[in-house]
């Protein structure tokens, strides 16, 4: 039987589909009912599920249903395919130019240096969910989820970003902690000192005449947060009860 990640097993939807044991499954329902100009949902329902062979798959529709269906089949094809890998990102993801397949195939390379740039997009993001926490989850958790979350606060540390040390006993996944709080405060003040709105519009933060981080435009926690704590008359995140600062 596939696993379901911790947060959905109180869900009383399930998948209907036979998946693989072992494989990580999850799924989600969108935020907004709104329509393109095309009337297609501008935030569909997605279904995902991550192969042991590690790579992600996702599939997307109206309904859980259809979004498992197209989740379900792309899952098919990819097993089914004679795959022929070319690399997609430096970190080793290679991409199958027969079925468009992801799986981490190749070595990563490392950039010389890199440990000294502005942190990226989605580093933003990390700091602004508290992901340095460390999580009861088995499947966030480990030596590698270690390294990573090591990486993140000494990136934020070697930024200027003054972040404390996370604590020591992992949480809940879904549970939003003091130093969750923290950490949103930080991010949110880091993007309001460094520009704001303007900020956001030219992507990145410069505080002191320095780049400090990148800042993605869309699909960003931390950017979706700043509008809702601007609407709020900016509280501070760490003590307000409006948890749609913290939850996008």
């Amino acid at each position: 039987m596939a696993v379901i990640r911790s947060h959905l097993r109180a869900d009383p939807w399930r998948p209907r589909l036979a998946w693989r044991e072992d494989d990580v499954i999850q799924w989600g329902r969108p935020l907004s009912d709104a329509l393109d100009e095309d009337g297609q949902p501008l935030c569909p329902h997605f279904f995902e599920v991550f192969p042991r062979e590690g790579s992600c798959i996702r599939g997307e529709g109206r309904t859980l249903e259809e979004a498992e269906n197209h989740c379900h089949g792309k899952a098919l094809a990819h097993r089914a395919c004679d795959h022929a890998w070319s690399r997609r990102y430096d970190s080793g993801l290679g991409l199958c130019r027969r079925c468009g397949a992801t799986q981490r195939v190749f070595q990563p390379i490392v950039e010389i240096g890199a440990w000294k740039t502005p942190l990226n997009g989605y580093e933003l993001d990390q700091l602004f969910s508290g992901s340095m926490e460390p999580v009861t989850s088995a499947s966030l958790s480990g030596p590698r989820w270690d390294r990573s979350r090591r990486r993140l606060w000494l990136r934020c540390r070697l930024n200027g970003i003054d972040v404390p040390r996370p604590p020591s006993e992992p949480k809940d996944l879904l549970e939003i902690t003091p130093y969750q709080r923290r950490c949103a405060s930080i991010a949110l003040n880091l993007l309001r000192e460094g520009g704001g709105d303007d900020a956001i519009e030219r992507g990145t933060i410069i505080i002191d005449g320095r780049v400090v981080s990148h800042v993605r435009p869309a699909l960003s926690q931390t950017v979706w947060a700043w509008k809702n704590w601007k609407k709020a008359g900016f509280p501070d995140p760490e003590t307000t009860g409006d948890e749609r600062i913290l939850e996008p």
